[in-house]
């Protein structure tokens, strides 16, 4: 419940753009992992991407751990 740090946002930037780089030299994978009903409106690179970024957000410690 707080804003990134401008260091965890630069990298949170720089994955989801590696993301988007794999996601568009494999196109079946990225088209894959978005499941039976992909958005409209958006790529399908740029949605897996975006779908991998929020399951790489929820797994991290200070999402799912309280202090």
């Amino acid at each position: 419940a707080r804003a990134p740090s401008t260091q965890e946002l630069d990298r949170m930037l720089k994955l989801y753009s590696d993301f988007v780089a794999a996601c568009r030299a494999n196109p079946e994978a990225a088209v894959k992992s978005l499941g039976p009903r992909p958005p409209d409106g958006i790529a399908p690179d740029e949605a897996a991407a975006t779908v991998a970024l929020a399951r790489t957000i929820l797994n991290l410690d200070e999402f799912i751990t309280r202090e």
